[in-house]
């Protein structure tokens, strides 16, 4: 029988234990919006109006890591010795860092979800000086940011993908030259009917891949943004995320599908587990491939249940685990050390240590509470490991940005 730590609910399936997952309160539960998407979240409440604008960061600055960002770390002990956190002042939905190839990654970009105009956001860390976090490069665009992913174009230049409600793509090139880094529109294409609700990349095809709160998936090629083929009835359901992996490319909303690169027609291998919840959906959030073994992956689940799958095994997952108490909006496993993962959900963002060896019986993790806003009553909505070194950037629903420390990583 499972049962989670500080669940006294048991459970049927292999033993997953978090070792610390703790919460002084419970999180009220927010409405969603269309297709279990993140909640918009609100201005952040806990500051007063002199915190909030001495903690917002300036206009964009230089290329010079050690100048004065405008935004400061955060008043707490615990969070200051994790990292750097500074208010943006605006809900974000979503933030990704840069890809670098050969250098350690430092650049990252945060879309805002605002209601009529939103902003793309460009920041670099600079972990040896005194302003952690400084906010580079802002482009403001129409309409609301649901979704964004960063392609990687040449070792000096990335491409922006960022999705909206009104089934937009909206790509910007990052250009970074002795004068600075540039924020460029490069293009944009109406690729749904509906809300474009997902976005990923396959840098090795040059080809983009967005979903729709209809349940289709379009395929366009990066340079030209033309749709070359759509699969209108993908899913029944939103299409929550998208992920390319070398030969397919995994679907997740109702359940999780691959579609064969060669044939994206119908799907190769089809993943569903049913919960029975009598309170919430069962909707996927989130998939993630562990890294160097593409057959095994972890799903986020609107239950708070994070499940283990092996691909070749499609009838039930080899673990599952109550880490949170709602909606896990993101799971993702570490580029250079899968053996560790990160999810987020309620108002936590956890970090688990996986074991290589873990099978139905002698399976085993436990997991570290890296970020807690219990006390503000506010979800943590997104977040993203750094590809190079041993950090992680996130996001919750006090409208702020933070980079924290990974424990038991070396990089």
């Amino acid at each position: 029988m499972l049962r989670a730590a500080g669940d006294s609910a048991s459970r049927s399936g292999p033993i997953l234990r978090p070792m610390q997952l703790t919460r002084t309160a419970t999180l009220p539960l927010s409405a969603t919006t269309v297709g279990g998407l993140p909640p918009q979240m609100s201005d952040y409440s806990g500051a007063t109006p002199e915190k909030a604008a001495t903690t917002t960061p300036s206009s964009a600055m230089g290329e010079g890591c050690s100048e004065d960002s405008g935004g400061e770390m955060a008043d707490d002990g615990a969070a200051a010795s994790a990292g750097a956190r500074v208010f943006v002042g605006v809900p974000v939905a979503r933030v990704r860092w840069h890809p670098q190839s050969g250098l350690p990654s430092t650049k990252l970009t945060c879309v805002s979800r605002e209601r009529f105009s939103s902003e793309v956001s460009l920041w670099e860390y600079c972990p040896n000086s005194e302003h952690m976090l400084q906010k580079r490069v802002t482009q403001s665009f129409v309409g609301t940011g649901v979704d964004l992913h960063i392609a990687t174009l040449d070792h000096l230049s990335s491409l922006i993908c960022v999705t909206t409600t009104a089934g937009r793509l909206l790509c910007y090139r990052t250009q970074t030259d002795l004068t600075g880094t540039r924020l460029e529109v490069s293009g944009e294409a109406q690729v749904h009917n509906g809300q474009c609700t997902s976005v990923a990349s396959n840098d090795s095809n040059g080809e983009i891949a967005t979903g729709c709160a209809d349940g289709s998936i379009s395929f366009l090629k990066i340079g030209t943004l033309q749709v070359i083929h759509k699969i209108d009835y993908a899913e029944s359901f939103t299409i929550q995320n998208l992920v390319f992996t070398n030969n397919d490319l995994i679907s997740a909303g109702s359940c999780v599908k691959f579609w064969d690169l060669r044939h994206p027609t119908t799907p190769s291998v089809t993943l569903k587990h049913t919960v029975s919840s009598a309170t919430l959906p069962d909707i996927i959030h989130s998939v993630s491939p562990r890294s160097g073994v593409e057959y095994m992956l972890a799903v986020g689940r609107s239950t708070g249940q994070v499940d283990y799958w092996d691909k070749r095994q499609t009838r039930t997952p080899l673990q599952t685990c109550q880490a949170h108490k709602s909606n896990v909006w993101r799971v993702q496993f570490c580029k250079f050390d899968s053996q560790y993962m990160a999810s987020c959900g309620d108002s936590t963002l956890s970090w688990w240590n996986l074991p290589s060896n873990v099978t139905l019986d002698n399976g085993r993790s436990s997991a570290h509470t890296l970020y807690d806003t219990t006390h503000y009553w506010q979800q943590i909505t997104d977040f993203d490991i750094n590809p190079t070194r041993s950090v992680i950037a996130c996001t919750s629903g006090l409208n702020d940005l933070s980079v924290r420390t990974l424990p038991g990583l070396l990089l």
